[in-house]
C-alpha cells in the first residue's frame, strides 16, 4: 500500500487519562505511519494530576514512537482552549483533532479517520466523525436551541472526531474567537464541510469538571452564534401585554372591586418578566464586554519534543 505524501498532524488533547493515553497515542502513532510518509503527533496535557505525562514519556521511549511533542498547560484550562494550542503548533496540510481519548476507540474507528481523510482530499475543508451518543438533557436541550436558532446553513451534532484543512485553521484564526468554541466556528466559517458515520454509542461524559465547562461555553455560545436574545425580550413584552390585558380584562368583569388584588398581581407580573429580561440584558452586556475588552488565550508551561530510545542513538 503506497503512502500518502500530505503532511498530517494529530492534536490529542488529555487530562488525566493515565489509563488510556498509552494504548491510544500508540494506535494513533500506527495509524499515521500505516498511511503517511510525513506526520506528527502533539499531545496537549492539561495539567493532568495522575501520570498522564509520564505514561506519554513511557510509551514514546519504549515502543519508538516518532515526531510526538507534548504542550503542558500551565493550569486547567479546558478541552477549548487546550485543542486551540496544540492546533496551533501544528504544521500539517491536514490536522486531526482528537479529543475523546477514553470514549474513542480509534482501532474501532480506523476506517472513519481514513474515510475523513479522503473526503478532505476531495476537497471538504471540515470533516467531522459524528455519532448518536448517549446525551445527557443539557446537551439534548444545547443542540435543540443552538441548530434552531444558529445564523448558519450548518447544524451542529456530537462528534468523536473532527479532520481539518490548514484553510479551515486559517479561517478560524481570523475570525472572533472570544469564544473558544472550534466546532461553531468552523461550522460558521462558511467553508464545505462533511461528516462520516453515524453510529451509537453508550457512553455517557459526566465528568464534574468537563461538564461545568461545557456548560458555560454553551451558554456563551448560544448567546453569541443565535438570536436568542431579542427573541426573549419580544417574548417578554408579549407576556407583559397579556399580562395587563387579562387585567385589565378581569378589572371590567368585577367591577374594579378586587382593586389591591388587581395591583398585586400586576405588580407581580411586572416584577418576573422585568427580572427575567434584567437577567439577559446584564449576561448580554457581560458577554459584549468580553467580546470588546477580552480575547481568552490559553497559558503554555512547556512544549517539548519527544525522543525515543533510537533517537538517542
Amino acid at each position: 500500500m503506497s503512502k500518502e505524501y500530505k503532511f498530517v498532524s494529530a492534536v490529542i488533547y488529555l487530562h488525566n487519562e493515565q489509563k488510556n493515553i498509552k494504548t491510544y497515542l500508540k494506535t494513533v502513532h500506527s495509524f499515521l505511519k500505516k498511511h503517511f510518509t510525513k506526520y506528527e503527533i502533539i499531545c496537549v496535557d492539561d495539567a493532568s494530576s495522575d501520570e498522564s505525562v509520564s505514561k506519554i514519556h513511557e510509551v514514546v521511549e519504549n515502543e519508538n514512537l516518532e515526531n510526538v511533542s507534548l504542550v503542558s498547560m500551565s493550569i486547567y484550562q479546558g478541552r477549548e482552549l487546550g485543542m486551540e494550542a496544540g492546533v496551533d503548533l501544528s504544521i500539517g496540510d491536514y490536522v486531526f483533532e482528537l479529543e475523546w481519548v477514553d470514549m474513542f476507540d480509534v482501532s474501532t474507528y480506523e476506517d472513519k479517520l481514513w474515510e475523513a481523510y479522503c473526503k478532505a482530499i476531495e476537497g471538504y475543508d471540515v470533516v467531522t466523525y459524528s455519532s448518536k451518543m448517549h446525551k445527557g438533557l443539557a446537551s439534548v436541550v444545547f443542540y435543540k436551541i443552538y441548530n434552531k436558532s444558529n445564523r448558519s446553513y450548518t447544524e451542529l451534532t456530537p462528534e468523536r472526531f473532527r479532520l481539518v484543512t490548514r484553510r479551515a485553521i486559517n479561517r478560524v484564526s481570523r475570525m472572533n474567537k472570544a469564544i473558544v468554541y472550534r466546532k461553531a466556528l468552523y461550522a460558521n466559517s462558511g467553508l464545505r464541510t462533511f461528516v462520516v458515520g453515524d453510529r451509537k454509542l453508550d457512553e455517557k461524559y459526566t465528568r464534574k469538571n468537563v461538564v461545568q465547562n461545557k456548560s458555560k461555553t454553551g451558554f456563551s455560545v448560544l448567546l453569541a452564534y443565535t438570536g436568542l436574545i431579542p427573541k426573549i425580550a419580544l417574548f417578554s413584552e408579549i407576556l407583559l401585554i397579556l399580562l395587563f390585558a387579562i387585567t385589565v380584562l378581569f378589572g371590567i368583569i368585577s367591577g374594579f372591586h378586587t382593586e389591591l388584588s388587581i395591583i398585586c398581581s400586576v405588580s407581580l407580573g411586572m416584577g418576573v418578566v422585568v427580572g427575567g429580561i434584567g437577567f439577559f440584558i446584564i449576561k448580554y452586556c457581560e458577554l459584549v464586554l468580553e467580546l470588546i475588552l477580552k480575547k481568552e488565550n490559553y497559558v503554555v508551561s512547556s512544549i517539548e519534543k519527544l525522543v525515543n530510545s533510537e533517537d538517542e542513538k
